[in-house]
């Protein structure tokens, strides 16, 4: 038979491997794509880790000020005392201190969360605002007047026990330098 492969058995042979040829590679595509698609964590802890510390960067100095400004006013109230304008002035601080944090709290919310680690961040979202809800009491407290020495160290413990689960939770999901004093 003639060279063009009418009928001869090269011909055939050679258009045969190149169409199985072509199967193949087009089988190995799908199934790198496949792999692909399915192999990504579509957001890395890393990635969450870098937003969550650029928030962090943001609203750091405001959280850091008010801090300040709230524990020298605390400093200043007469526990168990008659309350004065200085125990407002203190919870207007603490008012503050306690915005400051749902705004990190906010900030970090809006992050999208890595799939495998979910459940890390919203324990770490929890544990934030545990703490500004203590920031709150104690300036609802000081405006009720009835801030005790009592009072405030029961505030004080819960609130340091919380810090310490949130710079936990920091810690795991690899942020660092969040909170005042850090």
């Amino acid at each position: 038979m003639d060279e063009g492969g009418n009928g001869s058995g090269g011909g055939k042979f050679a258009r045969r491997v190149a169409w199985w040829v072509g199967v193949l590679a087009g089988l190995a595509g799908i199934a790198a794509l496949v792999v692909t698609l399915t192999d990504k964590d579509d957001f890395t802890v890393a990635e969450w880790s870098r937003e969550a510390g650029a928030a962090c960067d943001v609203l750091e100095g405001e959280v850091t000020e008010n801090h300040r400004v709230a524990q020298e006013l605390l400093a200043k109230v007469e526990p168990d005392g008659p309350g004065d304008k200085r125990d407002q002035v203190a919870a207007d601080a603490w008012t503050a201190l306690a915005g400051s944090e749902r705004k990190i709290t906010g900030e970090m919310g809006r992050i999208q969360m890595p799939a495998k680690h979910q459940d890390d961040v919203r324990n770490l979202l929890d544990a934030m605002n545990d703490v500004s809800d203590e920031d709150y009491g104690i300036a609802a407290d000081l405006r009720r007047l009835t801030f005790s020495s009592k009072s405030f160290e029961e505030f004080a413990k819960k609130r340091n026990a919380y810090v310490a689960q949130v710079l936990g939770h920091l810690n795991l999901l690899g942020v660092a330098h969040c909170l005042p004093g850090e």
